[in-house]
């Protein structure tokens, strides 16, 4: 939301590429997800256009955010031990699930609209207390952020 990355950057971003220092992310890289013949294959990929590597500055709460992420990676590391899934190549990746697997678009999809079922949730009990049609969010696709950010 805050750094107008494509999903596939955000599933890419090491914390290598986080400068805390100057402030930016460094995108270098993108994460790609395909199936063939019913077998899931990742890997890093180039970015889009030459213009896809860039440094984008902090704004907003994205320091706080990727410090907490720090924290909560580190922690979820320490939690699983061997079971955490994101090895070799993945290890330093900023944003993984909850077993440390890469985060894809998937993944933050699933995440996005448990945001937006949240949202229509509380719309519809206010919208019954107040005696109205609730006005619910349609899906969210992880893309319609980078739109946001623009």
């Amino acid at each position: 939301i805050y750094t107008g990355l494509r999903i596939g950057e955000i599933g890419g971003l090491q914390w290598k590429d986080v400068n805390f220092k100057d402030k930016y992310i460094q995108v270098n890289q993108a994460l790609y997800t395909e199936y063939k013949n019913g077998t899931k294959k990742m890997g890093f990929t180039t970015l889009k256009t030459p213009n896809s590597y860039r440094k984008v500055p902090f704004m907003g709460k994205v320091e706080d955010v990727l410090n907490i992420q720090k924290e909560q990676i580190d922690t979820l590391k320490a939690t699983l031990g061997e079971r955490y899934r994101s090895k070799n190549e993945y290890e330093d990746l900023v944003f993984v699930t909850t077993m440390g697997s890469p985060m894809i678009r998937h993944n933050a999809e699933k995440v996005v609209n448990k945001v937006v079922n949240s949202i229509n949730y509380e719309e519809a009990i206010n919208a019954k207390n107040e005696g109205r049609e609730p006005i619910y969010f349609e899906r969210v696709y992880p893309h319609a952020l980078r739109h946001t950010f623009a």
